[in-house]
């Protein structure tokens, strides 16, 4: 008879939902909901205001967490430790682990960013001295690309362990379906209330009228130092002929310089700092962009890439840390961020792209799925315990 796997796993970043761990713990939350099954027994650690977040779905059992710890919530957890056979670490940083030893963890580290992000040296180190404490307790590593994978050997003793690498998921061929021109803009659906618990703003309805006869560039993440967005304001001045909107979280002291920066260099009637976007409009601003542009500096993979590709776009990319992989060659890179080279790399890479390359990048990125990705850790999951 198989043994039972009953494993917690950790999805507490979904209290910041539009970031990409809040992303990575939605989707990987989602699929594991829909391969509950006897044998496989998943307890999600979900922020409270989250705990409905799968609602509908198949019946996962929950664990609340408090905003501080001790707590009441965390005590219980650490009480109930003994209920699980593998505890999932979903993110480097976690404040979440059992309370022990004998309860085997998977460790997933999704990037080393604060290396580049961070300049005083006391904090990287004690950054690197806490996960080396993990990687050690941890029974298994995995990271998220190649690329973080080759960071994370090149800085750290993982003691003999290998590490597994999983890349995230794409978007699902339901992403794909079209989004109608005559789409209101002033809601989203009610399903997608349901299912996100979480009503973002629409797209201004001048703005999409503006774009919607225009060629327009995209961008999207939120709008800290780390995504670069800065350099393709620069640009936009030797790109006349298009629009650019960057989407996302601009609520942030580096958002404040970009709309500072643009008001500047007179261009707000063609770069837009939009805010954070409903579905509908994220899919109607991929589907209806001349191209993808990310200029992020350090990345431990890179969704926004895929998803443009999803939708069979050109991709402008950083050639730096994970990128090149992710698009595995099919984008076009800056190796540096001047404005006149960043536009001509722009205009020779948009007029090499045929219906040809747009069909490979939307191959490629079918190649990741997040059933997948679940799927391989369910099966981490299930080694950790068959071994005992």
């Amino acid at each position: 008879m198989k043994n039972e796997t009953r494993v917690l796993i950790d999805l507490t970043k979904t209290k910041n939902l539009y970031t990409g761990l809040g992303q990575f713990c939605f989707h990987l939350g989602h699929q594991m909901s829909a391969m509950l099954d006897e044998s496989f027994v998943p307890t999600l650690l979900l922020p409270p205001e989250r705990e409905s977040l799968f609602r509908g779905e198949a019946p996962v059992k929950l664990a609340r967490f408090g905003d501080t710890l001790p707590s009441v919530w965390g005590k219980l957890i650490r009480r109930q430790d003994a209920n699980y056979n593998v505890w999932h670490v979903t993110d480097q940083d976690s404040k979440y682990w059992p309370s022990t030893t004998s309860i085997p963890v998977v460790y997933t580290i999704h990037d080393l960013n604060f290396l580049r992000e961070k300049t005083n040296q006391e904090k990287i180190d004690r950054r690197l001295k806490l996960i080396q404490k993990r990687i050690h307790q941890a029974e298994v590593v995995t990271t998220i690309s190649h690329y973080v994978a080759s960071e994370v050997a090149g800085h750290f003793d993982l003691g003999g362990k290998s590490i597994e690498m999983i890349y995230n998921g794409g978007p699902s061929v339901a992403d794909s379906a079209g989004v109608e021109d005559s789409y209101a803009g002033d809601q989203v659906s009610k399903a997608g209330i349901e299912k996100r618990e979480l009503v973002l703003p629409a797209l201004n309805l001048s703005l999409r009228s503006a774009l919607k006869d225009k060629p327009f560039l995209f961008s999207i993440g939120e709008v800290v130092k780390k995504k670069n967005f800065h350099v393709l304001v620069d640009m936009m001045e030797n790109l006349p002929g298009y629009h650019l909107i960057i989407s996302g979280k601009k609520e942030t002291q580096y958002g404040k310089y970009i709309e500072e920066k643009i008001i500047t260099l007179g261009l707000s009637s063609r770069v837009f700092l939009s805010g954070n976007i409903c579905d509908e409009d994220r899919e109607w601003l991929y589907q209806r962009c001349a191209a993808f542009v990310f200029p992020s500096i350090t990345e431990g993979f890179g969704l926004p890439v895929i998803e443009a590709m999803h939708y069979g776009k050109p991709v402008f990319t950083s050639n730096s840390t994970s990128l090149p992989e992710v698009t595995s060659g099919l984008g076009y890179y800056w190796n540096h961020y001047e404005p006149e080279y960043m536009a001509t790399i722009f205009r020779d890479g948009l007029a090499k792209f045929d219906g040809e390359k747009a069909q490979r990048n939307k191959v490629h990125a079918a190649s990741f799925s997040w059933q997948t990705t679940a799927e391989r850790y369910v099966e981490l999951y299930n080694q950790i315990v068959s071994n005992g």
